[in-house]
């Protein structure tokens, strides 16, 4: 298990530093087992960030708890995530919000998992989701399989970037 060091959260920084050398931080728990439980995602503040790119106003950070993505994401990192920018999913580790769907591990709210999706087509020009996969990277950790999915029952929140040393 990786040691623990303090993360310093700062509850400002210069305009100048926001986005640039700074990225905000919500109390945004997601889980990398099933859905979190109901919780308020509110800003914490900012904390220092050094990725080796450039960072963006569409970059957050937040916690991760949940070992179903090790070793990709160990049980409580923080992560920068990327708001979805929409397009293809399939492949990528995200951020998905369910306000619906519950889970037998946990509530229903958010997870961190790779994303996988069959989509059908209708005459009409219009479209559904006929199948959502959110895959652990843990094998311990079962899929999550939804099935003729509701647009509104779940949301692609942001795209995972990467893990905080």
């Amino acid at each position: 298990k990786p040691v623990s060091i303090p993360v310093l959260i700062l509850p400002d920084v210069a305009l100048a530093a926001q986005y640039a050398s700074h990225l905000p931080v919500y109390s945004l728990a997601a889980a990398a087992g099933g859905f979190s439980d109901e919780q308020e995602v509110r800003p914490l503040g900012w904390m220092a960030v050094s990725l080796g790119r450039s960072l963006s106003k569409g970059m957050f950070i937040a916690k991760v708890k949940g070992r179903s993505m090790e070793p990709l994401i160990q049980d409580g990192s923080w992560c920068v995530f990327r708001y979805d920018q929409g397009g293809s999913r399939n492949g990528k580790v995200v951020l998905v919000e369910s306000r619906h769907i519950s889970d037998p591990e946990g509530g229903a709210r958010y997870t961190v998992k790779t994303y996988y999706s069959e989509i059908e087509h209708f005459d009409d020009g219009t479209w559904r989701h006929k199948k959502i996969v959110l895959s652990p990277r843990n094998p311990e950790f079962r899929e999550i399989v939804l099935e003729d999915v509701e647009a509104s029952a779940i949301r692609v929140a942001a795209e995972f970037v990467a893990c905080l040393p």
